[in-house]
């Protein structure tokens, strides 16, 4: 498991393309809710 901190300009589909995984298995494990809104300094796992 990789922890990955929010930086200002990430958005979901960004996240996921930079550390390749699937946009629908970041959001599932992080289980963000739509419309996906992040915080900087918020913490995902991949």
């Amino acid at each position: 498991m990789e922890i990955y901190v929010v930086k200002q300009g990430d958005s979901v589909d960004s996240i996921a393309a930079a550390k390749e995984v699937p946009v629908e298995k970041l959001i599932y494990d992080n289980q963000l809710v739509y419309p996906y809104q992040l915080a900087i300094g918020q913490i995902l796992i991949r």
